[in-house]
């Protein structure tokens, strides 16, 4: 289930930010495999100055695919202000140590100051806090 995300992502070069909602249940290890084998997508690379910009155009498209879909996208916006130098590329609703949550991965900035590196956020569905994170170097 988590390659065929991924692999369904990284087929989908244009797309900013994939949507998944299949009841899945994760463990912290398969939340890092899941991290390590999201593609960046179109906006690997992208110079950092740039993210703002590409985080407003990722959560309106987020927004415009249903009501799931931007009831997410004002988590992630509540959570992260929005001069966040990052770019959602991956949002999943699931279950995480018995709980609902919104799994996040974003680009984020690398020491060369392009988006080239990944952070994974899990949100509680209810709360909005925080419940785990990690992050990938500059891979791709």
């Amino acid at each position: 289930m988590v390659l065929v995300a991924a692999l369904a992502l990284s087929a989908c070069s244009r797309t900013r930010v994939a949507y998944v909602d299949a009841d899945a249940h994760y463990t912290t290890q398969q939340l890092q495999a899941l991290l390590n084998q999201t593609s960046l997508g179109s906006v690997g690379d992208e110079p950092a100055n740039r993210a703002p910009e590409l985080r407003h155009e990722a959560l309106v498209q987020l927004r415009s695919q249903g009501k799931a879909q931007s009831g997410a996208a004002d988590v992630i916006t509540k959570a992260f202000p929005a001069a966040t130098a990052s770019v959602p590329i991956y949002v999943e609703r699931a279950e995480f140590d018995g709980a609902g949550s919104l799994i996040l991965i974003e680009a984020w900035r690398d020491s060369r100051g392009r988006l080239s590196a990944k952070r994974l956020w899990v949100i509680d569905a209810e709360s909005g806090e925080i419940r785990y994170s990690a992050s990938s170097g500059s891979r791709r």
